[in-house]
């Protein structure tokens, strides 16, 4: 009797024309393969300094190149995103959320907005 179906045993091999090498992969790893793509222009300084780093770290030039803008991405967004207040500032902030709305906040608010 065979084994039930899994991803596992349901293996796909290739072979790389780019370095002749043989991949066995299952059906799990294709779905998670990578498929977008992103070029960008550089000097042959900037390329040898990227894959001087990429080697010396005994990375691929894509996985250094990766990694770092991904890093990069997160730090930028969460600067963008993330309020980080010392614990005082933020005592004074819920205390100020906890109070009654100003008389002119609240008239201002009963205005319609220009931009509707």
């Amino acid at each position: 009797m065979s084994a039930p179906y899994s991803p596992a045993t349901n293996l796909i091999c290739t072979l790389f024309p780019y370095n002749n090498s043989m991949a066995t992969l299952t059906k799990q790893t294709v779905s998670k393969q990578k498929t977008s793509r992103l070029d960008i222009r550089l000097t042959d300084a900037q390329r040898q300094l990227i894959e001087r780093a990429a080697e010396l770290t005994g990375s691929t030039l894509t996985q250094w190149t990766a990694r770092h803008l991904l890093e990069s991405a997160r730090k930028d967004i969460e600067e963008a995103t993330v309020l980080h207040l010392e614990s005082q500032a933020f005592e004074d902030f819920i205390q100020a959320l906890d109070q009654p709305v100003p008389p002119a906040a609240e008239k201002l608010m009963e205005r319609d907005p220009q931009w509707a």
